[in-house]
């Protein structure tokens, strides 16, 4: 279950409750408090994130679900970035959307690429503290 931190992190919940069941009845704990899995998972799920295209609105119709077209990509893997700095423009055949990064961090790889097709709440970079 490491490579999955929402099932370590589920996993910890349930054996730290049913430890706090055994104490309250005076009895030794089924399980143990933290399973070996959830450090590592939550280690690496904190010390990464990824940036996604924002939404529009579900009032804003889209052609095919398609939110615009990648127009200039700000970062190269290795840049590093502030938050709220801007990452990337996508053209919406009406506006110019600035997609902005959520915290500071590094740019580990980048999932999208110029001219691309893309549609809202989609990933298109991924980072690291």
């Amino acid at each position: 279950f490491a490579d999955c931190p929402a099932i370590a992190c589920a996993l910890h919940r349930a054996s730290s409750m049913l430890a706090r069941a055994a104490r309250s009845l005076g009895r030794a704990p089924l399980a143990p408090a933290a399973p070996p899995a959830f450090a590592a998972a939550m280690s690496r799920r904190w010390a990464s994130f990824t940036i996604y295209t924002p939404f529009l609105s579900d009032s804003v119709p889209l052609a095919d679900g398609v939110l615009g077209t990648v127009e200039e990509i700000h970062v190269a893997p290795g840049d590093s970035v502030k938050e709220n700095d801007v990452v990337m423009t996508i053209d919406t055949h009406k506006a110019a959307l600035e997609v902005r990064a959520p915290a500071a961090g590094k740019v580990v790889k980048i999932l999208v690429e110029v001219d691309d097709e893309i549609q809202e709440k989609k990933p298109v970079i991924e980072c690291e503290d």
